[in-house]
């Protein structure tokens, strides 16, 4: 019987061509352009295999398979994370469970070595997944207890349901308040608690701090905090061992904040851990009946806590990078507006020096200042680009949806660089229709067209060649934009958009700008919901590819 594989990635040229060559080795092969499609294509169709791209609409491909291997059905799908994303990637493929991760710059003989070997089962480099199944001992009571009652068998069955619910829902958001929230309210409900608590370890501090609780009052919950070692909740973060207290009066006797005495009468603590790492306690005090916690319920707590653990982990990592983003943004546009305002002030005085006293300056003179005044108009465009990579990354920027004829906007934008190909002696072709009206912000458009060509003009030798195209492809229009130059080589090629990568140097010697300039144009590509990439090799020169809605007020 062919093999069922499913290919889970937003580029449609991309999946069309890896499909082709999947169907001549005699798979059967089943796709779907978003992340949200994917997990529904994936649990109705059962595949043998999927290939998972990062970056997609709706749900991005870690979350996607984060849900697949979470779920106990679909958790033994073998999935190849196969994408662009450098840096990080590898690492957070490995925590969302994935079984391979290859970069789409590998060739393409690695990746169906990898499909064929996950297929036929034999273990491919190890990815070292963090996400762990392990025993639940009540499980093997329900099988080996011949006298257990149907309702007993029922009870087990809907506690082991309610188990997969958790682990489903916390690995529905990214957000650490919405995952612990449902966390905790799962965890009360499975056990009926009557109070639950997650508390986090604070590593600069040792000591565990209440994150979330349920049942607990909120002046408790902004105070309470305890020592690493110290109390219950302190000795197991320490020992990395959950604890089962049946009576806790018989045991221990506490106070509470306003000095009343307060008696719990059962008590649970698990350490949260990945790996080796504690993240934190799950804390669960008091049945609602007020019989006492069993070690089933312990059982039941160590699994969901075992198998909830990396998404929490994730989660607090999402969280800590969004902070750290907005202080990056905030950070920047500080220093760009301290950094423009006395720029401009040097600028106008040189441009006063230049008109006012040109005829006394001596020829030396004049050319150093026209060297000093293009060098501050150089770090003003800088600084402009630092102003908008900020208010992108912070989402400050708003779209306009205006009536723009794009063909016109690319000669406009072209003709505007008539200086620097005539100086380089540059063949510009412009292969584009009379007119093309689309909707879009026309502003951000010519940014985009700005840098690309600017990038090209400059990586272009003398008399060499830019080309411009023109496709209409239904409810896109896709332009692309090819030279002569140098081109890229294939391991700089996936950074190619990367903020501040700087390829120039290491492809074709040739010393250039930040790096920017092409990732402000990904980001308002993106922002039109349309996409942009890039093809090339070294000594063939580059084809970059810009594809945008025709309508962008329908997207």
């Amino acid at each position: 019987m062919r093999k069922k594989i499913l290919i889970i990635d937003d580029d449609k040229d991309f999946v069309a061509i890896l499909k082709h060559n999947l169907e001549k080795r005699e798979y059967d092969v089943t796709y779907a352009y978003d992340g949200r499609a994917g997990v529904e294509k994936a649990r109705i169709e059962r595949p043998d295999l999927i290939i998972l791209d990062i970056m997609l609409p709706e749900v991005d491909g870690y979350k996607v398979s984060r849900l697949l291997k979470f779920d106990m059905k679909y958790k033994n799908i073998p999935i190849i994370i196969f994408s662009s994303r450098y840096d990080e990637a590898a690492a957070l493929s490995r925590e969302a469970g994935a079984d391979a991760y290859l970069a789409k710059s590998a060739e393409a003989k690695e990746l169906f070595e990898k499909v064929e070997s996950l297929l036929r089962g034999k273990p491919s480099k190890p990815l070292g997944i963090q996400i762990e199944y392990p025993p639940m001992p009540f499980l093997g009571e329900v099988k080996e207890t011949k006298d257990a009652t149907v309702d007993e068998l029922k009870l087990k069955i809907k506690r082991l349901v309610a188990i997969n619910e958790v682990v489903y829902d916390i690995n529905r958001s990214f957000e650490v308040d919405i995952c612990v929230k449902k966390f905790i309210e799962k965890i009360s409900a499975i056990l009926t608690a009557e109070i639950s608590s997650l508390m986090l370890l604070d590593k600069k501090k040792d000591e565990l701090v209440v994150r979330i609780a349920k049942g607990m009052k909120d002046d408790i919950i902004k105070i309470a905090k305890t020592k690493l070692g110290e109390g219950i909740s302190g000795w197991v973060a320490k020992e990395a061992k959950p604890l089962l207290i049946e009576d806790m009066k018989k045991q221990l006797q506490f106070k509470t904040r306003d000095e009343r005495n307060y008696k719990t009468n059962s008590f649970m603590s698990v350490p949260l851990m990945v790996d080796s790492e504690v993240l934190g306690v799950v804390n669960v005090t008091d049945k609602i009946d007020k019989t006492s916690f069993t070690k089933e319920d312990l059982d039941i707590l160590v699994s969901i806590a075992n198998n909830a653990a990396a998404s929490i982990k994730n989660s607090i990592h999402y969280e800590e990078l969004k902070r750290l983003n907005k202080v990056k943004s905030d950070f920047l546009a500080v220093l760009s507006h301290e950094l423009k305002a006395p720029l401009i002030n040097v600028k106008g005085s040189i441009d006063a020096l230049l008109k006012d006293s040109y005829d006394i300056l001596n020829e030396d003179q004049r050319r150093f200042l026209s060297i000093a005044k293009n060098n501050i108009e150089r770090l003003l465009r800088l600084i402009d680009d630092l102003l908008d990579i900020s208010k992108l990354e912070s989402g400050a920027v708003s779209m306009k949806r205006d009536r723009l004829d794009i063909a016109n906007l690319i000669r406009s934008i072209t003709a505007s660089f008539k200086p620097e190909l005539e100086k380089k002696s540059i063949d510009l072709n412009l292969n584009l229709p009379e007119e093309n009206l689309i909707w879009g912000d026309s502003d951000r458009l010519e940014q985009v067209f700005n840098n690309i060509v600017s990038n090209a003009i400059k990586f272009t030798s003398q008399q060499g060649r830019i080309e411009f195209t023109f496709e209409d492809i239904g409810d896109n229009i896709r332009i692309t934009m090819s030279d002569n130059g140098p081109g890229i080589s294939k391991e700089n090629l996936p950074k190619v958009f990367d903020k501040f990568s700087s390829l120039g140097v290491v492809d074709s010697g040739i010393v250039k700008g930040t790096g920017i300039g092409l990732s402000i144009a990904k980001d308002i590509v993106e922002m039109h919901k349309g996409s942009i990439w890039v093809e090339s090799e070294l000594g063939k020169g580059s084809k970059f590819f810009v594809e945008l809605p025709k309508d962008l007020r329908k997207r």
